[in-house]
Formats: C-alpha cells, sequence, structure tokens
C-alpha cells in the first residue's frame, strides 16, 4: 500500500490513493470549466465537509455490507 493510502484508510478515509483522487477531480472541474476554486464563505466551507464526510459514512457503511455477504 502506498503511503497516502495508509495514510488515508488509517485516518477512516477512501483506500484510493490521493493522486488518482486528485487526477479524478481535476477532470471533473475540467468538464465543467471551473478553472479557479470556489468563493466560499467559512458557513459553506463547513456545510461542505459535512456533506463530504456524511457521503463518505455512507459508502463506507454500503461496502462493509457488501464485505459481510
Amino acid at each position: 500500500m502506498s503511503d497516502s493510502t495508509a495514510n488515508n484508510t488509517e485516518r477512516g478515509g477512501s483506500p484510493i490513493p490521493q493522486p488518482l483522487i486528485d487526477l479524478l477531480v481535476s477532470d471533473v472541474l475540467s468538464k465543467h470549466n471551473v478553472s479557479e476554486p470556489p468563493n466560499l464563505s467559512d458557513e459553506q466551507r463547513k456545510q461542505l465537509k459535512a456533506l463530504v464526510q456524511d457521503m463518505q459514512k455512507q459508502v463506507d457503511e454500503f461496502l462493509n455490507k457488501q464485505k459481510e455477504k
């Protein structure tokens, strides 16, 4: 396992390597003509972070259920 993969897994994150995540995010942003990071307020950042954490939790639960089958 690479260092970035090990670090993500240890923190409860995805086992997907960070360079792959960066590539996919970059591809999606360029596909939608986003060239600069959006100017988000602190509240919007908190909401977005909470949303991503909730989605990650749901994905992890789904994957754990699939492993149990």
